[in-house]
């Protein structure tokens, strides 16, 4: 705020453009990778770092794949954080924490949706952010391969690879075609 004027500064203002324009795919990008409540912890996060490293936002549509980034690494924190009060409480002879139920099991309802989410669930955590950045959230490859510090075709080895692992843990599936991805990253 200008303590003069009391009208929000270009900064202020700027940031809550972003935010206006970003929050739901931060959100939902979270929500797919995590249990409701951290979700929305780390969407939250993941805009504090974009305030305290605004001159570092990228502009337009780049700001978005920016803030996948910075959610993906507070999510990676999350995790890391939970599973060593876990293991802390297994020391302690606690009793384990109990895991919520994610946000599929709640928008789901068809039995062969959930199935594929189980699928994915047993797949690499490499294997699930590939696929889920790729077809979930449309990201284009190139800005997949600079989110995970690989070239394109390591993401393109990554994906195949990935739906290749997908099809073998649903074996119930009748013959499956590869969702084409396009040049932009989301299917065709």
């Amino acid at each position: 705020m200008n303590r003069r004027t009391g009208e929000p500064t270009e900064r202020e203002q700027r940031f809550e453009t972003l935010v206006r324009q970003h929050s739901r795919p931060v959100l939902a990008y979270c929500l797919r990778r995590g249990a409701h409540a951290d979700a929305h912890e780390a969407a939250a996060d993941a805009f504090a770092v974009a305030w305290r490293k605004f001159d570092q936002v990228p502009a337009g549509e780049e700001a978005l794949y920016w803030l996948f980034g910075v959610a993906r690494r507070v999510l990676s924190n999350q995790q890391r954080s939970r599973r060593r009060r876990q293991s802390l409480s297994v020391k302690v002879g606690s009793i384990a924490q109990e895991v919520a139920v994610g946000p599929e099991a709640v928008v789901i309802r068809n039995a062969e949706d959930q199935e594929v989410i189980d699928a994915l669930r047993k797949l690499d955590v490499k294997d699930q952010e590939v696929l889920a950045l790729l077809v979930w959230d449309e990201v284009p490859r190139e800005k997949v391969a600079r989110m995970l510090g690989i070239s394109m075709d390591a993401v393109h080895k990554r994906y195949q690879r990935a739906l290749r692992r997908l099809e073998r843990q649903l074996p119930h599936h009748r013959q499956r075609t590869t969702p084409p991805i396009t040049e932009e990253g989301g299917i065709s």
